[in-house]
């Protein structure tokens, strides 16, 4: 059985660098001794084009040079000069437009040739520079057949344009040139005014590159003259594309679900316009990303470029479609855009996101590189817990005392509820305020402070607690609980025992105690006896003395009708050597002792200081006062 034919290799021909048009002044044998000379371009060149001139005089002396660039920029090559015969070549990067014909001063007025040979680039976005540097010089007359050889090169570019030139003091013809090389426009350029002398060319397309091996032309007619000659190679440079790292934002902390600007960067062309179709960005902690975006250099995102990337690959962000990036020879930039993942999609954590853009599509040659030069940190670590203190309950009350977190620490919330513990929780990312509820529980508190009184319960009720504690960004601790706490009606009792002095006959101006040195044999201590379910203070004050035909006033120091009346506490101080530890009633409550709760007893003396003189002599009374209160 016959096998099958292999279908046939079809290879692909790469675009080459075309001949356009030539110009010259003169034309072929005409005549020209104008100095400056000018030349008229061919019609229809386009931006991008290479031209060349080759300028001749039939001259023994002065300089060749550009008199009239036309708007466009020529690099020069170097003045040969033969018998009677000088010259030299420019060439330039045709932008698109000439202001004028472009001109040559020859030093002379004698017999002038300016010839323009134009070539096209594959490209016309291409600009065109030197692949293998010229290599010129002067020739004798050559010997019948009157061949004039130039010296091959190597090229180091593939399809480069090799170009030579011949310039002869008389009017030749040429022919015979090397096989694979091409003649642009005429065979060549003769200017017939007096002294004669020509010029002609040849090039060659490179491909691959390597050396081009020698060429030649013979002086088919009045052969045998001197002259110059040149030979160098030109390359197609394809314009650059360059990414720039541009100034990046500040560093920043942000939480769960913001959108946050990463990165800049910037794009611009070396020659003319360009279009990047996609571009790619590598992330760092790229699981704290919901997607990201390309955006004009704008807060606001004027323009979004490519369409915005939800699933990366691995840690690289891959941008195509939507609006591409048009990038001219003014830098532009650009920035890269992340929006975070949200708390329900974020495990608990803190995340440091960098970026940049490590790769892009566009038709030029790409140089550059951008850099991430920005940390931006997603925060989804919630603070440490609160922990409570000191919990209180009272009279449809409780109140609560806690310990906020050291770092990391925004606000707390609290939550209340009646009969059981509190299951509920707020949720990541939400702020809430009073009043409000979560579940089944009534949110009472949120603030930054350290302690809060939980007013308008039901006594006899017991009352859980969670306090949570969270940051800027929301994330909250697990929580701390605490109670049942069981707001009661407060119940205070006091009696006093045995509730009665009497000091009897008292001179004027004279001190009694009710220690039993004073009272023998055991003196008359007053017994304060409290029962109360609630912290209380005892407190006592005196008043005014009456009954015996006139009043005596309380007060710090004895005179007429003024008396002292102290009070020490035999609970906590020793009370035997008044006046130490006794201190003067007044007509307002003073401590006796505070912070006593449950059943108790504190136990008390008094002493009396009589007037210095009294208006009557009768029996005095006077109360003293004791009471239980709640701080």
């Amino acid at each position: 059985m016959a096998k099958p034919a292999s279908p046939a290799k079809v290879k692909e021909a790469k675009a080459a660098i075309t001949y356009f048009g030539s110009a010259s002044t003169p034309a072929d044998n005409g005549t020209n001794t104008a100095n400056p000379t000018s030349v008229t371009p061919p019609a229809n060149m386009q931006k991008g084009d290479l031209v060349i001139l080759i300028a001749a005089a039939r001259a023994t002396s002065g300089t060749i040079s550009m008199s009239n660039t036309g708007g466009q920029t020529w690099t020069a090559l170097t003045q040969r000069n033969a018998s009677a015969n000088r010259s030299n070549i420019f060439w330039a990067v045709f932008n698109g437009s000439w202001s004028a014909n472009p001109s040559v001063t020859m030093g002379s007025t004698t017999n002038n040739i300016v010839v323009m040979h134009v070539f096209r680039p594959t490209n016309t976005n291409y600009s065109w520079a030197v692949d293998v540097p010229e290599s010129s010089g002067t020739y004798s007359a050559p010997a019948s057949p009157y061949t004039v050889t130039i010296n091959g090169i190597t090229t180091n570019t593939d399809g480069a344009l090799v170009f030579a030139a011949w310039t002869s003091s008389d009017d030749n013809t040429w022919g015979s040139l090397t096989s694979g090389w091409s003649t642009p426009g005429s065979a060549q350029y003769r200017n017939t005014s007096g002294n004669d002398q020509s010029v002609t060319a040849a090039y060659l397309i490179k491909s691959p590159a390597g050396a081009t091996g020698d060429v030649s032309k013979n002086q088919t007619a009045y052969g045998g003259d001197a002259g110059t000659k040149y030979i160098i190679a030109f390359k197609e440079v394809a314009p650059t594309t360059t990414l720039g790292n541009g100034t990046d934002p500040s560093n920043s902390t942000n939480g769960p679900g913001t959108t946050n600007y990463l990165d800049q960067f910037s794009f611009v062309t070396d020659s003319g316009t360009d279009t990047v179709t996609g571009l790619t960005v590598i992330t760092t902690n790229t699981s704290a990303i919901a997607s990201v975006k390309i955006c004009s250099n704008d807060d606001s995102c004027t323009t979004q470029y490519f369409n915005t990337v939800t699933s990366p690959d691995g840690n690289n962000w891959n941008f195509s479609g939507g609006t591409s990036i048009s990038v001219t020879t003014s830098t532009s930039y650009y920035r890269v855009v992340i929006t975070a993942k949200d708390h329900s999609s974020l495990a608990e954590g803190t995340y440091a996101v960098t970026g940049y853009v490590s790769a892009f599509t566009c038709t030029n040659t790409q140089a550059g590189s951008d850099s991430a030069g920005t940390t931006i940190t997603i925060d989804n670590a919630p603070p440490s817990n609160a922990s409570w203190g000191t919990i209180t309950p009272g009279d449809q009350q409780v109140a609560l005392n806690w310990s906020n977190p050291g770092s990391d620490f925004y606000k707390v919330l609290i939550l209340r509820k009646a009969g059981s513990s509190v299951t509920d929780a707020p949720t990541e990312g939400t702020e809430y305020s009073v009043p409000g509820t979560i579940g089944d529980s009534t949110i009472i508190y949120v603030n930054n402070g350290t302690s809060f009184t939980d007013t308008g319960l039901t006594n006899g009720t017991d009352y859980y607690y969670k306090i949570f504690a969270y940051d800027q960004y929301k994330n909250y601790a697990s929580g701390a609980g605490t109670g049942p706490h069981q707001p009661f009606a407060p119940s205070i009792s006091i009696t006093i025992s045995d509730g009665t002095v009497e000091y009897g006959i008292v001179p004027k101006n004279t001190a009694k105690t009710t220690l039993s040195s004073d009272m023998p044999p055991s003196g008359d201590m007053q017994t304060v006896n409290y029962d109360t379910n609630v912290t209380v203070n005892i407190n006592i004050k005196g008043n005014n003395a009456s009954g015996g035909g006139c009043t005596w006033t309380l007060a710090s120091s004895t005179g007429t009708d003024q008396y002292v009346h102290q009070f020490c506490n035999a609970t906590d101080n020793s009370c035997s050597s008044p006046p130490t530890n006794y201190t003067a009633l007044t007509t307002s409550y003073q401590t006796l002792k505070s912070g006593v709760s449950g059943q108790g007893s504190v136990d008390f003396h008094l002493r009396l200081i009589t007037p210095t003189e009294s208006s009557c002599y009768g029996e005095q009374s006077v109360n003293v006062n004791v009471q239980a209160v709640q701080p």
